[in-house]
């Protein structure tokens, strides 16, 4: 547990200086409407980042387009919202942060899962883990694939530990009658 965490924490200090050595970035949630959200990436050149629930994708990609995407998105009456993050990830901005992250990862020792642990980004469990979790930084997290993938392995609860009920909401949505409870952590 205690490497993970440390992997967990320099993922995200390598993350944060390929953000600070990109061009300005972000990500947008497009809510509703799932054809919209592609077209609006494919007409400014953003990433479908992140397809968190039916209805709810997120685009990930420089600001100015990000700025100009939304406006196009309200004008044409499709819910889409600024996120509050620093960086376009899970896009090809992220890809200077892949080399020193396999760096980092070669330094763990990594043991055969007990029970199958899926990727969020291939909806399908762990083969190269190092390699999957490195390539994750520039692919699109395919929580509702993955979800449904879990589902479809035996899986009927799902736990969110640490802050926030955010990925709880999204299993709620996504399997209606799984059993999904989130567990924050105290602060302090």
């Amino acid at each position: 547990v205690e490497a993970g965490m440390r992997l967990a924490a320099e993922r995200g200090r390598i993350m944060q200086r390929a953000a600070e050595q990109s061009p300005p970035g972000g990500m947008m949630a497009v809510l509703g409407d799932e054809p919209e959200a592609a077209l609006l990436a494919r007409e400014f050149g953003l990433t479908l980042a992140n397809h968190n629930a039916i209805g709810q994708l997120v685009l990930s990609g420089p600001n100015a387009q990000l700025e100009a995407a939304t406006e196009v998105a309200r004008s044409r009456r499709v819910k889409a919202m600024r996120l509050p993050i620093a960086g376009a990830f899970h896009s090809p901005a992220m890809r200077d942060a892949i080399p020193p992250f396999r760096e980092a990862l070669a330094a763990i020792e990594f043991a055969d899962p007990r029970v199958p642990v899926y990727s969020c980004t291939t909806a399908k469990p762990f083969g190269d883990a190092r390699g999957t979790l490195a390539d994750a930084l520039v692919r699109p997290v395919r929580w509702t694939e993955t979800l449904k993938a879990l589902q479809r392995a035996g899986a009927t609860s799902f736990v969110e530990p640490g802050p926030g009920k955010v990925l709880t909401g999204l299993v709620r949505r996504t399997l209606p009658g799984a059993e999904a409870v989130a567990l924050e952590a105290s602060h302090g």
